[in-house]
């Protein structure tokens, strides 16, 4: 939410954020793994090239909430391992680009890529959104029940 500038030397660092106004120190506990403010993040495994063959839903599995929704407006995502995928509604709420018309978050079916730690949905009607995307530090893309599309936590649904 701000831009940042750090220092890194000798094993320890600091990020320094909106203005100059605020700290956090930094450093690394092990390989990989970054410490920020006492805070834990791990490295990202590329996913470039990767597949998935699964659904993921924002909802957990077997929430009974997913079953009441319109058809299209289904935080609910499908992707094949032939590289195309099926949404059912995932960006029409959740992750919705409130700068686009309603066509632009509506549902629909096309092709996939991971890329660069994104994915790229390409739908049929020519639509193209590109959204950040990672997995489970230990996990890759086509073995995993959870994955992170943008800001939303998605989970395993079938």
């Amino acid at each position: 939410e701000y831009a940042s500038t750090y220092t890194y030397a000798n094993g320890t660092g600091k990020i320094t954020y909106d203005g100059g106004r605020f700290h956090d120190s930094i450093k690394f506990s092990q390989k990989n793994v970054l410490v920020i403010d006492g805070l834990e993040y791990r490295k990202c495994l590329p996913v470039t090239g990767q597949r998935l063959n699964a659904t993921y839903s924002y909802y957990l599995p077997n929430d009974p909430i997913i079953n009441t929704l319109p058809n299209g407006q289904k935080p609910r995502i499908a992707f094949r391992q032939d590289g195309t995928f099926r949404d059912d509604g995932l960006f029409y709420s959740i992750l919705k680009d409130f700068t686009k018309d309603e066509q632009f978050n509506s549902s629909g079916i096309g092709t996939y890529e991971l890329k660069d730690y994104s994915i790229i949905l390409t739908y049929d009607d020519g639509r193209v959104r590109q959204e950040s995307f990672t997995v489970p530090a230990s996990k890759s893309a086509n073995n995993t029940d959870k994955i992170l599309v943008g800001r939303l936590l998605m989970h395993l649904v079938k």
